[in-house]
C-alpha cells in the first residue's frame, strides 16, 4: 500500500510541476491500483 501511495504522489507531483491534466498509466484507485480509467463520450468524438 505504501508503494502505491508513493507512486500516486509521484504522479500527482509530476502533473502539477508540468502543468498537465493527464498521465499515461496513472493510478486512480488505492484499493485497485491495476484498474485504469475508462474513456467516456461518444464513439465518434475524441475525448
Amino acid at each position: 500500500m505504501l508503494l502505491v501511495v508513493s507512486e500516486i504522489y509521484r504522479q500527482q507531483l509530476w502533473m502539477f510541476d508540468n502543468n498537465l491534466q493527464r498521465i499515461d498509466e496513472r493510478i486512480v484507485s488505492l484499493n485497485q491500483p491495476h484498474v485504469s480509467p475508462v474513456m467516456g463520450g461518444k464513439a465518434i468524438k475524441n475525448t
